[in-house]
């Protein structure tokens, strides 16, 4: 009963928090936008040197333990690659505005010899329930039909939701049940997604913990994440051109700052690291 009251209490707040948070976002629109290259190094040099902690090498050995073998990466020329989602795929807490991890993939993936196009549908508060709507777009779904490459963050705000529905009496028996319809819902955006591009490679990136700044000694909210993350992993396995990226791992215990002043979404460094990450797992053919 006490870890019942402890677990609910402390999520309250963090609701409130992030309710605050998300109020002063304003919502993303479809883009491809390149930024100032002065502001990107002013940004780049800060990350570097936060509060004269020198880089973290666990974080950066994390992203490339995570790959299964070697990668040919963004072998094929003029290669599209779409992004769906909820505020990190917008890139919130990102400074230089252009896309947050695909802002960062955007600019390490194309040289004179490679040409990836990035399309950036993310929008903050979104929901699985809302994606599945978003996709039916005519301008989304004609820009998934001619992808290479659909990369994909949702779930936290249904998580969110969670807690906003049951804020006054929140027991952890509410993240299962909505865990299921959760699952259920990922394998329709799954199957909508394929409907309409059953060639492209679909790439599902997990949760981190965005709790950690606020309640990093709730083991329940940990418990929480890995439950979710498991539900996502194993909807990836029905098909081979579902394919599941963690990020969990780059933000447990790592030596960097890798969250944006909300405490909740990542910074520079933290979307980066998420770029990092993406790059080890994605191929195009």
């Amino acid at each position: 009963m006490k870890k019942r009251f402890l677990l609910g209490l402390s999520i309250a707040i963090l609701f409130i928090a992030v309710i605050s948070i998300y109020a002063a976002v304003k919502p993303g629109e479809p883009r491809n936008v390149k930024p100032d290259p002065a502001q990107i190094e002013q940004n780049a040099d800060k990350t570097k040197h936060t509060a004269g902690m020198p880089q973290g090498k666990t974080a950066s050995q994390k992203v490339k333990a995570s790959a299964k073998g070697p990668k040919n990466l963004f072998k094929k020329k003029d290669a599209r690659v779409v992004a769906i989602g909820d505020s990190l795929t917008q890139g919130v807490g990102d400074s230089t505005k252009s896309g947050g991890y695909i802002g960062f993939l955007d600019r390490e993936v194309n040289n004179s010899e490679t040409k990836v196009q990035f399309d950036n549908f993310g929008h903050a508060g979104d929901r699985t329930d809302q994606l599945l709507k978003k996709i039916r777009d005519p301008k989304v779904s004609t820009a998934i039909g001619d992808a290479d490459v659909v990369l994909i963050t949702i779930g936290a705000n249904d998580i969110m939701k969670v807690i906003k529905q049951n804020v006054t009496n929140l027991d952890y028996e509410d993240f299962k049940a909505e865990r299921k319809q959760y699952d259920k819902r990922l394998h329709k955006i799954f199957e909508a997604l394929q409907r309409i591009n059953p060639d492209a490679d679909i790439y599902l990136l997990g949760f981190y913990n965005p709790f950690l700044k606020y309640f990093h000694d709730i083991p329940e909210l940990n418990s929480i994440v890995k439950m979710w993350n498991s539900t996502s992993k194993a909807a990836t396995n029905d098909n081979k051109q579902l394919h599941y990226i963690p990020t969990k791992d780059l933000f447990d215990d790592s030596d960097e700052n890798l969250f944006y002043e909300d405490n909740f979404h990542p910074n520079d460094r933290g979307y980066e690291l998420m770029a990092d990450r993406v790059k080890e797992h994605l191929k195009l053919k």
